[in-house]
């Protein structure tokens, strides 16, 4: 009896050992192969993983700018007590609008540079726009894991994504130009990727490295971003209620009236917030491309379709420079307008002319296109598409 209750326990031991042994090599097989998710402490597979990271980062942007002592001469126009005009060029009058009623809804594209991404550009771009208020912190990560392992497994995958990363950020920030506190070069894509005894695998992020923040230096905090913010909402709502809404051309007129009236040009190209809108609508500085941002931004609002284009333009000595401008869009069709050569820089005494505060204001391409050459180029030979302009300039 005693012999039999040895083989009983004998026989159990072993079954358990067969168990345990069982159950061990199948958590390692669903480890090791990814079937299962298992946290890292707990993983078998991390002893003979090799993980690694790669780290690419936003190439610098070539600004929309003149270099400093090359500035358009086409915009300095001397004026003095003894050549003016007697059209005045004060700050439009400010209208009472009911109840701040908008004007009904015009079509507005605001993803317009969105629309010609790549689906991995169309990603990335969704995840950031969808958590703006993450980007404010400057330390919001977006996290795609594995969505882009099939790409990157190709034999191109890795360049693909990093041009469509390099795309989606740059895109972002012209249809949005509200995100105008982030320093964009601080921003990564991280590849992690993970190889195995079977496979490699390849998880994605966009955001800081090393918990860096990407906010400028000028917006070093999310405080400091919203009170920007408020500062630039109290100024678009006066500008907005300076329009009777009587027409679009007319609410058009009078945001490119203000902006004449109250931006000056950076000729030093040395101010900060001189590319985006803060620095036109409430530092009221601005080169180019600030002011082409801080247009749309108020048109959006107004939902009147505007965007943001990027090319050159020749001056009246013959030269050409890197140029950022606005399409509108009226009854239909698209017209041009340049704030910023609408805005000369007056050396001397004196007030802007009507025919040169108008010069550049809702052109056809007959008109337009005598200086002005659209290429698309947001960030280095991306080379996006515009809508065709009106061949005739916009009668008003």
């Amino acid at each position: 009896m005693r012999y039999k209750n040895r083989g009983n326990f004998g026989t159990i031991v072993l079954s358990l050992m067969i168990i345990l042994i069982f159950s061990l090599t199948t958590y390692f097989c669903l480890d090791i192969f990814q079937i299962i998710e298992v946290p890292e402490k707990y993983s078998i597979s991390r002893w003979i993983n090799l993980t690694s990271e790669e780290l690419i980062a936003i190439d610098a942007i070539e600004k929309i700018i003149p270099n400093a002592d090359d500035i358009e001469e086409s915009i300095i126009v001397i004026l003095d007590s003894n050549n003016l005009d007697t059209y005045q060029t004060s700050a439009p009058t400010l209208y009472d609008v009911d109840n701040g009623q908008k004007p009904s809804a015009v079509y507005s594209d605001d993803k317009f540079y969105y629309n010609q991404l790549d689906q991995y550009g169309k990603i990335i771009y969704d995840k950031l726009h969808d958590n703006k208020e993450g980007l404010k912190t400057g330390r919001y990560t977006a996290e795609f894991g594995t969505t882009f392992d099939n790409l990157l497994h190709e034999d191109n995958g890795s360049d693909i994504l990093n041009n469509a990363f390099q795309l989606s950020v740059n895109a972002l920030t012209f249809d949005n130009p509200d995100i105008f506190y982030i320093d964009v070069t601080k921003m990564y894509l991280l590849t992690e990727i993970t190889t195995t005894i079977f496979k490699k695998t390849y998880k994605v992020s966009v955001g800081c490295n090393n918990n860096v923040s990407y906010l400028s230096n000028e917006f070093p905090t999310e405080a400091s971003v919203k009170e920007a913010e408020s500062k630039i909402e109290e100024i678009k709502w006066r500008v907005k209620h300076m329009s009777d809404y009587e027409s679009v051309e007319k609410r058009i007129r009078t945001v490119h009236d203000y902006m004449v009236d109250m931006v000056d040009y950076d000729i030093s190209v040395s101010n900060p917030n001189i590319y985006n809108m803060y620095g036109a609508l409430v530092k009221n500085i601005a080169v180019c491309e600030g002011y082409a941002k801080a247009f749309k931004y108020i048109m959006d609002d107004l939902n009147i379709p505007c965007i943001i284009v990027c090319g050159v333009a020749k001056d009246k000595e013959g030269r050409v420079q890197n140029h950022a401008w606005n399409y509108v869009r009226i009854d239909g069709q698209w017209y041009a307008i340049d704030v910023t050569w609408d805005d000369p820089i007056i050396i001397g005494n004196g007030i802007v002319r009507k025919e040169v505060k108008y010069a550049y204001y809702l052109r056809g391409s007959d008109k337009f296109f005598e200086d002005h050459t659209e290429d698309g180029n947001i960030v280095a030979d991306s080379n996006f598409i515009y809508p065709k302009i009106s061949v005739s300039d916009y009668k008003y």
